[in-house]
């Protein structure tokens, strides 16, 4: 039986928010590995970090 378009729907969206979530990890963990004085390159993480929640 196909499932409905409300279940697809959901499934959709449950996995986009999760990988969402994982990229935003990762990119955190990046963040941590940087010098203390990297504000440039912190910004851009950040960014990269909101974009992919987004």
């Amino acid at each position: 039986m196909r499932p409905t378009r409300a279940e697809l729907t959901d499934v959709w969206l449950h996995v986009y928010s999760r990988a969402s979530l994982l990229e935003a990890d990762g990119t955190i963990d990046a963040l941590r590995l940087l010098p203390p004085n990297s504000a440039t390159l912190a910004q851009v993480l950040m960014c990269s970090i909101v974009v992919a929640y987004a």
